[in-house]
């Protein structure tokens, strides 16, 4: 509020003594800037949302404000995402939760010496070596090394192989999660595919992703006024309760 009653008076002052249009404008000028609070270039001192200074091909209300990348934050998550500048966010039932697509476990080969040993398991998988593994072409985890099959044996034939270790399980649906927080903006359902990655940059199995698709918008019911016709507290015009990926947009109106 005091930035507000601080950039009103200045506006009125202006406006009295009739200062001319450029002066007006450099005044504006010094009290708006980024307002979008998970923006890297987010300025609190500014009063009010920068519309010139524009980055990229961005108009409107705070286009300066750069980039939002949101992700899992947490360093000791085996999916901390290195770019991500925002912590990614869920919204369920009014409750805010940061770093909600930040998972406890990685499953996959926890054994140094095999060919698919993964550095970021956390829990244990089926490992294939270059003696042995898994034979079947149609496997997911199929070694073109292998010698031996599961067992550890020389198969007669395909008939009699040992499949036990065989990853047969394909991914009928792949999810394309681009921003890495955890929510969808689009999905594949026809994908059939060992490694959703083949599709390209930020296709994920199921596993990696939430029940629903991202929604982006204002995620936090912020009260801004009472109202003394009904006894409670009005939230931002912004705010969508469909929404569980917080764009920054919140309360840039009054009601």
């Amino acid at each position: 509020m005091m930035k507000r009653a601080l950039f009103t008076l200045i506006i009125s002052f202006i406006a009295v003594f009739q200062t001319s249009c450029d002066a007006l404008e450099e005044a504006l000028a010094d009290f708006s800037g980024c307002t979008l609070e998970d923006a890297p270039n987010y300025d609190s001192s500014k009063a009010i949302p920068c519309t010139t200074d524009c980055l990229g091909e961005q108009t409107g209300s705070n286009c300066c404000c750069e980039e939002i990348i949101y992700g899992c934050m947490d360093e000791n998550a085996p999916n901390y995402a290195t770019a991500a500048n925002a912590p990614c966010v869920e919204v369920v039932s009014g409750i805010e939760t940061q770093n909600a697509c930040c998972v406890d476990s990685v499953e996959g080969c926890m054994d140094e010496g095999a060919n698919n040993f993964n550095s970021l398991a956390t829990v244990s998988a089926v490992c294939t070596y270059d003696e042995y593994g898994c034979i079947n072409g149609e496997a997911c985890n199929y070694n073109t090394e292998a010698l031996k099959d599961c067992s550890g044996e020389v198969p007669a034939d395909a008939a009699s192989q040992n499949d036990d270790c065989c990853d047969l399980t394909m991914n009928a649906s792949c999810y394309l999660d681009l921003n890495n927080n955890g929510y969808y903006e689009e999905v594949n359902s026809s994908a059939n595919l060992c490694n959703c990655g083949d599709l390209g940059t930020g296709w994920v199995s199921v596993d990696d992703v939430a029940d629903d698709m991202e929604v982006q918008g204002c995620t936090h019911p912020i009260n801004t006024g009472f109202s003394s016709a009904v006894n409670l507290y009005m939230p931002c015009l912004e705010y969508d309760p469909d929404a569980n990926v917080d764009n920054g947009g919140c309360c840039l109106e009054e009601l």
